[in-house]
This record gives structure tokens, C-alpha cells and sequence, in this order.
């Protein structure tokens, strides 16, 4: 193979040294340029090879900051859920209309109001219980009073539509509320 190759050489410096002198420096020049066309292709794949690597490693890199991101976020939601949850907790066994009765009771209207369940819902992990509470004939301030205690006393409820009715002369004026509540309870509690 050595033998074969070596005579392979010498063939070609044959045939170099046949040629003419403008002959060599055309086959030197297209030599010289396929040499540097490779040379220039190589780097071209090279760089777009690197190019696409670069580029990969920078949408990880953003793909990692939205996923931190999106974790922080969870984070801050597994605790805001545990807080609710806990705060839930301590209204166990306290069920609405019981809660209710309690807010009339504070407030002076407990023989105005009359509450009805609506029907209820389960949402993933929570109950939903809808209530109409109506208080009739009740003065104005002690309405107010009662709805204002409900609504920031903590009880996992919320009013979702209030609907007043005033009746009387200026002085004495008597108020009609009707409430539809939306009350929540952890289910399986």
C-alpha cells in the first residue's frame, strides 16, 4: 500500500512537471481557490452550527426564567390558598344560615330575617352553597350595620346581589333588603 501510494506521488509530480508553466500556476490557482471555498463552506456550517446552538441555549434560558417565574407565582398562590383555607377552618361547623341568624342578632333584626338555600355547587375541592336572605321592615341604619358586619366579619361568604327597598316618610324610613349570598366550604370537611 505504501509502495502504491508513493507511486501515486510520483505519477502526479510527473504529470505536475509536464506541464507547462502556465498549466501549473492555473492548477496551483484552482487549488488555491477550491482550498478556500472549503475552507469558507466549513466555517459558514461551523458558525450556523454554533449560531443554533447559541440560540437554543438562550430560549432555555428564558423557558427557565418564566418557569422560576410561574413557580414563584405558584408559591405565592399554594400560600394564599392555605391562608383561606385556614381561615375557612375556623368557620367549620358554623353553617350559614346559623352565621347569619348570629350577624341578626348583633345587629337587632334577628325577627326581620328569614334565610333559604338556593341550591349548591362543588368546584374542585370547595363547596358552594347559595342563600337569599330578607330582612323586611328593618330600619335603615341597622341594614346597613348588618350588611357591613357580614361583609367584613371573615365568614367565607360573599354577596353576589343586593337588592334594597325603602318605604316610609323621610324621618322614619324602613328599609327591605333581600341578599343572595354565595357561601364556600372546604369539601370533605
Amino acid at each position: 500500500m505504501a509502495q502504491a501510494s508513493g507511486g501515486l506521488r510520483l505519477a502526479v509530480e510527473a504529470q505536475i512537471d509536464a506541464m507547462a508553466p502556465r498549466d501549473r500556476m492555473l492548477l496551483a490557482g484552482l487549488i488555491g481557490f477550491f482550498s478556500i471555498v472549503f475552507v469558507l463552506g466549513l466555517v459558514w456550517l461551523v458558525r450556523g452550527a454554533v449560531d443554533d446552538k447559541a440560540a437554543r441555549v438562550r430560549s432555555a434560558k428564558d423557558n427557565l426564567e418564566v418557569i422560576q417565574a410561574m413557580a414563584d407565582n405558584y408559591d405565592l398562590a399554594q400560600q394564599k390558598v392555605k391562608r383561606g383555607e385556614e381561615r375557612m377552618a375556623q368557620f367549620k361547623g358554623q353553617p350559614a344560615s346559623a352565621y347569619l341568624e348570629l350577624v341578626a342578632r348583633n345587629n337587632g333584626v334577628i325577627d326581620s330575617l328569614t334565610v333559604n338555600q338556593q341550591g349548591s355547587d362543588v368546584v374542585g375541592t370547595m363547596r358552594q352553597t347559595q342563600y337569599r336572605a330578607e330582612l323586611k321592615r328593618v330600619p335603615l341604619e341597622q341594614a346597613v350595620n348588618f350588611l357591613h358586619e357580614l361583609e367584613t366579619s371573615g365568614y367565607p361568604a360573599s354577596v353576589t346581589l343586593a337588592r334594597f327597598k325603602a318605604t316610609g316618610a323621610a324621618g322614619t324610613k324602613v328599609i327591605d333588603l333581600t341578599l343572595e349570598l354565595l357561601c364556600y366550604e372546604i369539601e370533605g370537611q
